[in-house]
């Protein structure tokens, strides 16, 4: 079974908790991730060296009481000798599926023979704009009539026998998917089955905890030797609530329609009418401008553009008619 390299080998990673959060919309997840390991060796430690799945953006490295640690990235570990030479050639590999990303990190303590210590690994993700819908690559989002939606996809390794834990939030005004989301599967040991094997995991067993804007799960190691995991992945999309997006649907369908009732002014050669018709049309037009909530739920910026470049044209277009023929 291939696990996160860690060094030194005397230390046991005894659990791992990864928080994410979508609390500023669904465009952004922040991440903290509790790792807790224990000090197995006759000596103090001051530090540690932790290989992470992939690079973390604006990463930020803390201890239990909130100091921040330093940590060394990868091209000042492939210096030292201490490190195995399997490591440095996965550290410098042109190849970006073998390539690992590693952590030499400086606790700011002595951990002794026995202790147990923990540090915190904070950093920030955001999806990549869909070219095209039938490739995923990682977190990426897609538009839609008004709003945005985001598809996240994490692949999560182990620090050997760890029990890992998984925690999910969002905002009100957000949604997964009810149905299906999220997607969870156990990744068998390549000895065992093919390398792209995946296996769905048992709710009952990782205690999955679904809620209305969060959901929770544990692996522990007695449950992945049981099914012979080796990884996990996690696949699920975030949008705004139906009844929001909807509304604002609604509304643009209603504030695009409007400037037809205009023509009235034609028909009962009554100037007022087209007037009546510009203000109503503009209070539609500033209520869909203001719709757009703080977490930037909606995206509907370029429909309220056309529709004012739409209504502009008409009513010029009447108001020309009216004075030619009226």
């Amino acid at each position: 079974m291939d696990y996160l390299f860690f060094y030194p080998n005397s230390i046991e990673i005894i659990s791992r908790r990864i928080n994410y959060s979508h609390s500023e919309g669904l465009l952004k997840r922040t991440v903290r991730e509790r790792i807790t390991f224990q000090n197995k060796s006759e000596d103090g430690l001051n530090e540690i060296i932790l290989e992470i799945e992939n690079f973390k953006t604006n990463l930020k490295i803390s201890n239990t009481i909130g100091n921040e640690l330093t940590y060394l990235p990868n091209y000042k570990l492939i210096k030292r000798e201490d490190i195995p030479q399997n490591i440095k050639e996965s550290i410098t590999t042109d190849d970006p599926d073998k390539r690992i990303y590693t952590l030499a990190i400086a606790l700011n303590e002595t951990i002794e023979k026995d202790e147990y210590c923990s540090i915190f690994l904070d950093y920030t993700e955001y999806p990549k704009e869909e070219k095209n819908s039938k490739l995923i690559d990682g977190n990426t989002e897609s538009s839609h009539f008004m709003y945005k939606e985001a598809e996240y996809m994490d692949l999560i390794l182990f620090y050997g026998e760890e029990t890992l834990s998984i925690a999910n939030s969002w905002g009100n005004g957000l949604q997964i998917d009810e149905t299906n989301d999220p997607y969870i599967f156990g990744g068998l040991v390549s000895n065992v089955q093919d390398d792209d094997s995946f296996n769905e995991l048992d709710e009952l067993r990782m205690h999955l905890d679904m809620r209305k804007n969060s959901y929770s799960f544990s692996l522990s190691n007695d449950y992945r030797n049981d099914k012979n995991i080796d990884s996990i992945a996690i696949f699920y999309s975030v949008k705004p609530e139906k009844n929001e997006y909807s509304l604002i649907q609604t509304l643009a369908v209603i504030t695009f329609l409007l400037p037809f009732t205009g023509l009235t002014a034609l028909y009962f050669k009554n100037i007022s009418y087209l007037f009546d018709s510009l203000e109503i049309e503009s209070v539609f037009i500033l209520t869909l401008a203001f719709a757009q909530t703080r977490t930037r739920l909606l995206s509907h910026e370029k429909y309220i553009r056309n529709i004012v470049i739409f209504a502009g044209f008409l009513f010029k277009l009447i108001l020309g008619l009216y004075v030619t023929y009226v």
